[in-house]
């Protein structure tokens, strides 16, 4: 398939309050189809037959404060459609579920200061909620809040800690991919930005305060997917 450049969709402002989406930059290029590239990925997927084949998928992604010095992020399950591993799994397979994503978090800064920050004016680290959201639940608004969730974990910002999204779907539900609307079940490889569920990692309202916007340290997400080939 030939590499071309690609132009990836400027997200849509969603107010100062809104949490920060943590996603890998985009790879800047697509493969597009040739009648070759074409009988070459149908004749792999004669090959693979109904069966299901199981990846793990990893990226590395920063989070940073807020303007505000705070914690407010999102991770989501999509961000997998950014992976280059992701992308050409794709021309194999048509058909992917989610089972988990891990995200393992790394400081800058173990117990010191971020980048920019004094004793005076900020902190050197935050208390963090974590918690699942899944099927396109509404981003918490609180730790308050999201105190009650179900799979709540408490850290901080300046400790390592992993954490796991889980799907509450079965993998061995027996349902029709979905191929252009929302799903947290098995989706067609061309929507995978509109699969759903997310990790949402929130601190109380400042003060104290982190450096106002200061990359904080780095997740390593990884995806459990599985695949399938479905004509």
């Amino acid at each position: 398939m030939p590499q071309v450049e690609h132009k990836d969709v400027i997200p849509t402002y969603r107010g100062k309050d809104a949490p920060l989406s943590i996603s890998p930059p985009p790879l800047g290029y697509r493969f597009e189809e040739t009648k070759e590239s074409v009988i070459m990925r149908n004749t792999f997927r004669s090959l693979f037959g109904d069966k299901h084949y199981r990846f793990r998928i990893s990226t590395a992604l920063n989070m940073s404060s807020s303007g505000a010095g705070a914690v407010n992020s999102t991770i989501s399950v999509s961000a997998l459609q950014f992976s280059g591993d992701f992308i050409s799994l794709s021309t194999v397979f048509n058909e992917f579920f989610v089972v988990a994503m891990r995200n393992d978090w790394m400081p800058v800064s173990h117990y010191q200061y971020p980048l920019g920050g004094s004793s005076i004016l900020s902190v050197a680290n935050l208390p963090i909620g974590v918690a699942s959201l899944q099927h396109g639940a509404t981003a918490y608004t609180s730790l308050a809040v999201m105190s009650d969730n179900y799979a709540l974990a408490f850290h901080s910002t300046g400790d390592p800690f992993g954490y796991t999204w889980t799907n509450t779907e079965r993998l061995s539900e027996t349902v029709v991919a979905e191929q252009s609307g929302n799903t947290q079940s098995w989706c067609t490889t061309g929507n995978v930005a509109n699969y759903q569920g997310q990790v949402q990692l929130i601190s109380q309202s400042t003060p104290p305060a982190l450096p106002f916007s200061q990359v904080l340290g780095t997740f390593i997400t990884s995806w459990d997917v599985v695949f399938r080939v479905r004509e």
